[in-house]
């Protein structure tokens, strides 16, 4: 449904030959002009024909005789916009009329032109960030400067966007990473190796949530127009939501994404919708996590192990012969037993089945007195200090 266009300034005549309408005769204030001219609607066509030599959404500013929209409708398969506020050359033309039952053919005749505009940067958005085919009828600016200016710049902004943020990828020696940073373990370590490495990458803070809210998506957008990476790299999906905004967002200007599993993926994607999109590759440390994250849909897996940052892990200056933590073997981890019972307590039907932390610590440490095996001498001393 559409709102009717305001009056217009001038008067519509049709202007056929032998019962077929070549043209429309605009007069008003004095003046005269012509809709189609002598090129009549074989002009049309052909102007809107080359304007989808590249492809894109098509857009029409101002829909004319209608030729225009017809042959379009004829190649394109798939929505067409008509941004046209001009009731009196419809009357003449019956452009409107003709198209009505076409659920592919969109009119937009909005009062406010940033709106009108802005369902067609929408839909634009929505089908993958496509380009826009603009066919701008010349006359139509000449007609409603106030209506067609405003409209085409909000069209022009979509596209200046756009060619900031779907951008050829992988065209350098060295990719460029946007890291989608938490504060969690292996963000410091990961950043240290790109360093070291000289890869060009840039941190965006994702926050502590779980939705892909506004200010984030606004905050990607804004970081992939500036600095143009190649790829995004997450560890654990960790800055993802779990309603698939971001990956579906990714997905759509053409940024693949790698995420490192250093957890259990079962536990972290469970809860989580949309996210195996085509330019997602995931990597697990557990190389029998791979076959399961395959079967979720992910078309690239691979098996990525832990490791060690040897800049940060390595022989200190020696200690003291009666510091707490000397020993010949350490052990230095966390069980994530809380994370654990926190994911088990969120699965259906198995509430309850988890183990409170405390009380799980407290079974282990008892546990481990209870049935502690005599160890050899050489590894006596491994848990001292722990």
């Amino acid at each position: 449904m559409t709102d009717t266009p305001a009056p217009s300034t001038y008067a519509a005549f049709p202007v056929a030959t032998g019962g077929t309408l070549r043209d429309v005769r605009l007069e008003g204030g004095g003046r005269v002009w012509h809709l189609a001219g002598r090129g009549g609607p074989e002009a049309e066509r052909q102007q809107a024909l080359r304007a989808l030599a590249d492809g894109g959404m098509p857009v029409f500013v101002g829909a004319g005789l209608g030729a225009g929209l017809a042959a379009v409708q004829e190649a394109c398969p798939g929505p067409i916009f008509v941004l046209d506020r001009e009731p009196a050359i419809d009357a003449v033309t019956g452009v409107r009329a003709a198209f009505a039952a076409d659920p592919d053919v969109h009119f937009c005749d909005d009062p406010d032109p940033d709106r009108a505009a802005a369902r067609v940067a929408d839909a634009a958005r929505s089908a993958g960030f496509a380009r826009l085919a603009v066919i701008a009828h010349p006359l139509y600016r000449r007609l409603r400067p106030d209506w067609y200016g405003p409209a085409l710049a909000r069209l022009n902004r979509y596209a200046a966007v756009r060619d900031r943020l779907v951008t050829p990828r992988f065209t350098a020696p060295t990719a460029r990473v946007l890291l989608l940073w938490r504060p969690y373990f292996l963000y410091r370590e990961i950043e240290a190796a790109l360093t070291r490495l000289d890869v060009p990458f840039r941190r965006l803070d994702t926050g502590r949530g779980q939705r892909g809210d506004t200010g984030t998506i606004e905050a990607l957008l804004a970081a992939v127009a500036a600095f143009r990476p190649d790829f995004a790299l997450t560890v654990n999906h960790l800055g993802l939501d779990r309603d698939g905004r971001l990956a579906g967002l990714l997905a759509d200007i053409g940024l693949p994404l790698a995420s490192w599993f250093v957890d259990s993926p079962r536990l972290i994607l469970h809860e989580h919708a949309g996210l195996a999109t085509p330019l997602t590759m995931v990597f697990s440390y557990d190389a029998d996590a791979v076959p399961e994250l395959a079967a979720m849909g992910f078309a690239h897996c691979r098996w990525l192990p832990l490791a060690t940052d040897p800049e940060r892990f390595r022989p200190g200056p020696p200690l003291a012969a009666d510091h707490p933590w000397r020993c010949r073997v350490s052990f230095v981890g966390e069980s994530m037993e809380r994370q654990a019972a926190e994911a088990m307590a969120r699965l259906p039907g198995r509430a309850g089945l988890a183990s409170p932390p405390a009380r799980g610590g407290r079974r282990l440490r008892r546990l481990a007195r209870t049935q502690r095996p005599a160890l050899p001498g050489s590894l006596a001393g491994a848990g001292r200090g722990l």
